[in-house]
């Protein structure tokens, strides 16, 4: 799994991606997480972390949902 939360989101609080990591963790699901602390719901701040998550995106995409 690949995600990324912005902590400054007012729509899904940043806490929520507590929970998740701590879910993934614990059933030793992998899990590429990037937090984005400039940016919102649309990860619209940090350009260098979004390009370095994009990148993981199309690799994951690759990997389990090749076309």
């Amino acid at each position: 799994m690949v995600c990324a939360y912005g902590t400054r989101d007012v729509v899904v609080p940043i806490g929520a991606s507590g929970y998740l990591k701590t879910e993934f963790e614990k059933y030793k699901i992998p899990l590429e997480y990037f937090e984005l602390p400039h940016s919102g719901h649309i990860l619209q701040n940090d350009d260098s972390i979004y390009i370095e998550y994009a990148e993981k995106v199309e690799e994951y995409l690759g990997k389990y949902m090749q076309v």
